[in-house]
Formats: structure tokens, C-alpha cells, sequence
């Protein structure tokens, strides 16, 4: 039998006024009209100008019989960051791309599809 799941990693405990945590993972469905299942990370927090927020999860599908010695060996890669930008170096440019119904990103200068239009690159 096959199954799935999610790790998030190790929570830490944050207190900070109302704010009970760092980020949350939000899961739900969509209704009929959607094909899919909606999982979100919300950062709770605040980030300067210059900051990048990096969120690292794992989903596995596997043998139901596996799911959690291979969710254990993950956990401590699954983690959250908030760190200056350029930190780690420069990378390749992000580039977003928009089009009349739709939203993409591509690595480079080369648009996603024909008709979007430029956003922004960094």
C-alpha cells in the first residue's frame, strides 16, 4: 500500500506577543472547479529590505510501510532561514513572467511562454 506525506522539519519554540511560531503550513482542498490541493507556508514575521525568506519541505510517496524512516531521515533537511541577500553568493537571474491569465518564472532572460510580458528580474 502507497501513501504520502509531508515533512516540515523540527518546529523551534517562538514567542513573540500573539505570534506562536516562525511560519505555518496551511493544507486544504479546492472546490470542484480546481484540480488540486492547496499547501501553503505562511512566513509570520517580518522581513527588511534585502532579506530572503527560504522555506525547504519535503513531499514523499512511497510504501506506507516506509513513510517514516524516510520522513526521519529528512527532517533535518527540512528547514527555514531568513538571511541577507547575496549572502550565499550570486546566482542565476529569476525572471517573472505575466500573461493574460497566468504567472510563471523562468531562470535567465527567456520568457515562459510567447505571449507573457516582463515583470521584474533579480
Amino acid at each position: 500500500q502507497n501513501g504520502l506525506t509531508f515533512v516540515h522539519g523540527k518546529g523551534v519554540e517562538w514567542n513573540e506577543g500573539w505570534q506562536r511560531g516562525k511560519s505555518r503550513v496551511r493544507f486544504g482542498t479546492t472546490n470542484s472547479l480546481r484540480d488540486g490541493t492547496v499547501f501553503t507556508t505562511n512566513m509570520i514575521g517580518q522581513l527588511k529590505r534585502g532579506d530572503v525568506y527560504n522555506s525547504r519541505k519535503f513531499i514523499i510517496t512511497d510504501s506506507l510501510s516506509n513513510m517514516e524512516k524516510v520522513g526521519n531521515r529528512l527532517e533535518d533537511e527540512a528547514f527555514e532561514d531568513v538571511f541577507e541577500a547575496g549572502y550565499y553568493g550570486h546566482g542565476e537571474v529569476i525572471t517573472l513572467w505575466m500573461s493574460s491569465n497566468s504567472f510563471g518564472a523562468s531562470i535567465g532572460s527567456d520568457p515562459c511562454s510567447n505571449d507573457a510580458t516582463l515583470v521584474c528580474t533579480g
